[in-house]
């Protein structure tokens, strides 16, 4: 990871829905996990989660919510509709 790009996730992925009988163990079939995503802007990130989803023909019970770190540290995460969810502070 460079120097400015500080948001960062690690893995975007699914999972099979087992409200449809798929593995809930295993990707859908035909589908890819993206890995070391990382860029200045959280927007950025957003937009790369949204193509995903959409690429892979997603719904939500398949998408897994991808942590965001900044500077390392975890601060949140994207939910299926692509809204960021702050890690809640003590």
């Amino acid at each position: 990871m460079t120097k400015n790009k500080k948001f960062h996730i690690v893995r975007i992925t699914n999972r099979g829905n087992i409200d449809f009988r798929q593995d809930p163990h295993q990707l859908l079939f035909g589908t890819k996990e993206l890995w070391d995503i990382a860029s200045d802007k959280l927007y950025k990130l957003r937009d790369i989660v949204q193509n995903y989803i959409y690429d892979n023909e997603l719904g939500s019970g398949n998408f897994v919510p991808p942590v965001v770190f900044y500077n390392n540290e975890p601060i949140g995460y994207f939910s299926y509709n692509c809204r960021f969810w702050r890690k809640k502070y003590d």
